[in-house]
């Protein structure tokens, strides 16, 4: 449980630096904010950031960088 909880205070702290909006599994904009123009493809990414200008970007792009594990 401990490492969930990490997980989520990790979010819940790149959150708070966004302009823009971080959508989350279960919110209610997820399944809109997932779907792309061709809808043969299905995606469910962990995370969605609308993102309000260049800062949020690069924040968006450092934060999955530095977690990818693949």
């Amino acid at each position: 449980m401990a490492a969930i909880a990490g997980v989520t205070a990790e979010v819940d702290e790149f959150a708070s630096r966004l302009q823009g909006e971080l959508i989350r599994p279960g919110d209610g904009g997820y399944e809109p904010a997932r779907q792309i123009w061709n809808a043969m493809i299905e995606r469910c990414p962990a995370l969605v950031a609308r993102c309000a200008g260049a800062e949020d970007v690069v924040a968006a792009v450092n934060f999955t960088r530095d977690r990818r594990t693949a």
